[in-house]
């Protein structure tokens, strides 16, 4: 016969089943006692899932991002031009990049 104690290490298995031989040896003679963690238990049917749903998160973020810095890139170079005009008369390089509001 084997109990099975949820959340448990794998070393306190023995432990547990020699402590309880010692103190009641008439009911506990050749009984082992099987451990396993209880996230093990929980996960362990779905954990292809999880995966496959973890990596296309991280797809999806990664996308996000390349299209954030896209969107950087394309509004920097569609502003080159007025960067050319600001320098051309002669703003420094402070004033090119941040443009003086009136107020």
């Amino acid at each position: 016969m084997r109990i099975l104690l949820i959340g448990g290490s794998g070393f306190i298995g023995p432990h547990v089943a020699s402590a309880l031989e010692r103190e009641y040896p008439g009911a506990n003679t050749g009984i082992a006692v099987l451990t396993s963690r209880l996230a093990d238990r929980l996960v362990d049917s779905v954990r292809l899932t999880l995966l496959v749903l973890f990596g296309a998160v991280a797809f999806l973020l990664l996308m996000i991002c390349a299209n954030i810095g896209n969107l950087l890139l394309s509004r920097t170079s569609a502003r080159s031009r007025e960067f050319a005009v600001r320098t051309a008369l002669g703003a420094g390089s402070a004033n090119s990049s941040h443009p003086k509001r009136d107020t």
